[in-house]
């Protein structure tokens, strides 16, 4: 299963975004930044990607992107409480 980094930028403050929130929690996604979620994924970015440009409107802004190699962070902490480092070791 690969890691992928969800990032978007919401253009339209007066829309609901509540389902978009909802979907990523739903694939156990880990909310890193205000607008930066990481995600383990059995299906490529692409399957990803269609599936949260459900919800989000035609101008929003959407990356979703393996996670490979080399990668550094601080005071990062999961939407769960939990750290990055626990959540990607699968503690």
């Amino acid at each position: 299963m690969s890691v992928y980094v969800v990032s978007y930028e919401l253009r339209a403050p007066e829309w609901e975004y509540q389902g978009l929130y909802d979907r990523l929690t739903s694939l156990n996604a880990v909310r890193l930044l205000d607008s930066v979620w990481i995600v383990k994924y059995p299906n490529g970015s692409g399957v990803i990607r269609d599936d949260l440009r459900r919800e989000i409107r035609a101008n929003d802004g959407l990356v979703v992107a393996a996670l490979c190699g080399d990668a550094a962070w601080c005071n990062l902490k999961g939407t769960r409480g939990q750290t990055f480092r626990s959540w990607l070791e699968g503690k």
